[in-house]
Formats: structure tokens, sequence, C-alpha cells
């Protein structure tokens, strides 16, 4: 056997050829070959977060209509119906007073407020925007499930 062939992979000569590039295994979004086909963990961390608040609201909306349905009359007989105008002052109160709803609330402004000035300062390139889709995609989210919550146990 030549020397060559006995040496390590590392050691071999290339005869003047460039060795072929490492295999790529994922995460984050900074290489552009797969841009398009690749769905990054930042991504996928949101969507899953976003399932699981929607199976949160989705078993509260699905018990408090079984509770409407299996009532003879709703709302039920000598029970006030909430007005529309306190029921949304209300909600500001909530906003504002709410210890763990007042923190989800902030930290989701923060985020956008940060990835806001991180887009006008220029930080994000074609091909590495997951932190702006990240959060669109929250906010998505946020503005969807609020009328049908609003309309849910408000209006109906």
């Amino acid at each position: 056997m030549t020397p060559a062939l006995q040496a390590p992979p590392s050691e071999r000569r290339t005869n003047g050829r460039i060795p072929p590039p490492p295999p790529h295994h994922g995460g984050g979004d900074d290489d552009d070959r797969d841009h398009g086909r690749r769905f990054d963990n930042l991504r996928l961390a949101v969507l899953v977060f976003i399932g699981a608040e929607a199976m949160f609201f989705g078993a509260l909306i699905s018990a408090l209509l079984v509770l409407r349905l299996g009532m003879a009359a709703w709302p039920p007989p000598l029970e006030p119906r909430l007005p529309i105008a306190v029921t949304g002052a209300n909600t500001l109160v909530l906003l504002a007073s709410s210890g763990f709803h007042g923190l989800h609330v902030v930290a989701a402004l923060i985020w956008l407020l940060v990835t806001t000035l991180l887009v006008a300062r220029h930080r994000f390139q074609p091909g590495h925007s997951a932190g702006v889709q990240a959060c669109a995609m929250y906010w998505h989210f946020v503005v969807g499930v609020w009328p049908v919550l609003y309309l849910t146990v408000y209006l109906l």
C-alpha cells in the first residue's frame, strides 16, 4: 500500500482539488442553501407555543359552550347581562391589573418593540428573518384569538 492510502482522511492529499464542505445538520437560519425548504427551530417553537395556547383557549371556550347549551336559558334567570361598554372598560382594567396576564402582554409587547427596532436598524437580511417571522406569527395569533374570545364570552 502507498502511504497516501494509509494516512487518515484529514492528511490525505487532494491533488489540488478542494474537498467538499461538511454536511449541514440544520438549526438556526444562517444558511441560505435550503432557504424556503427548511423550518428553523424558532418558528417551530412559536408554532408549538401557539398550538398550546390555541388548545387552552379552545378548552375554555368549549367548556363555556357546553355550559350554555346545557342551560334552559342563557343567561340563567335572574342573572344580569353584562353591558358591552362596561365589559370593554373592564377588559382594559384587567390588562392593567392582572399579575400573569399583564406579564404575558408586557413580554409580548417588549418582543414586538425589540423586533421593530431591529427591523428599523436593518438587522434582518433576506433569508435571515426568522425572528421577524416568529414575532409576526404570534401577533397574528393574538389578533385572531381576541375577537373569538370577545364574541364568545361577551356577545353570545
